[in-house]
């Protein structure tokens, strides 16, 4: 590939956006921590699964962090009922023994299977970089019922996105749960191709002008949100 790699960024979802923790001055690589989480009627959060992680003590620390925060559960009929959803954060490390920086929180369907888009060699070889973000429907079972290029950036070809929306047919995600039941979603997620492995290689932009980055699936319209962090 000369020199160059071509990586996918697809890591999960959602509509409440948490941030203004503070930076360290020379911060740790930042890691995705993904949790099951299922609320009772009242947003109470009746339990809490760690499902990824590098760092599982990391994950356990934020997890303890995350019983604290309020959640709006999935409505029915108007009426709030019982839910299942999947949080995903994105946090550096503490150092020296500090809590983790957390950095983003995002709720809705997560990703469980995603393989990486194959290019023709001269795409390769032109060493050709950009971000395409897709636009996916998934239905009850997480599979990807239909799919579209929501906007490009960088220099993007159509061999790109076309390579894209092929690995997205493949792709499984984990839905969420309506009182008891699995119900349909609709996601933003960015396919990076890049030079290298900094994650200012692969911003976009997603509703309201927000800037995201590599690390973030958005929910289009959640089951359930993540209200405010506290204590």
């Amino acid at each position: 590939m000369n020199g160059k790699t071509v990586r996918i960024a697809v890591l999960a979802a959602a509509c409440g956006l948490l941030s203004g923790w503070a930076q360290a001055t020379q911060p740790a690589a930042a890691q995705v921590h993904t949790y099951r989480v299922e609320l009772d009627a009242g947003g109470g959060l009746r339990a809490l699964q760690p499902l990824s992680g590098q760092d599982r003590a990391e994950t356990d620390r934020i997890a303890q962090e995350l019983r604290h925060w309020l959640f709006e559960p999935a409505r029915e009929d108007g009426r709030p009922v019982a839910s299942e959803s999947y949080v995903r954060v994105l946090a550096r490390p503490g150092a020296a023994g500090a809590p983790p920086q957390i950095l983003q929180a995002t709720a809705g369907p997560a990703p469980a299977h995603l393989t990486l888009p194959e290019l023709p060699a001269d795409v390769r070889r032109q060493g050709k970089r950009g971000v395409v973000v897709l636009r996916l429907q998934t239905d009850a079972e997480g599979r990807v019922a239909d799919v579209a290029v929501d906007q490009v950036q960088g220099d993007v070809t159509r061999a790109m996105a076309r390579a894209a929306l092929a690995a997205a047919q493949q792709w499984r995600f984990l839905p969420e749960r309506v009182a008891g039941r699995a119900v349909a979603g609709e996601v933003l997620l960015p396919v990076c191709f890049q030079a290298s492995q900094a994650r200012e290689d692969c911003q976009w932009t997603g509703p309201n002008a927000r800037a995201y980055g590599s690390d973030t699936v958005l929910a289009l319209d959640p089951q359930v949100r993540l209200r405010i962090a506290g204590r």
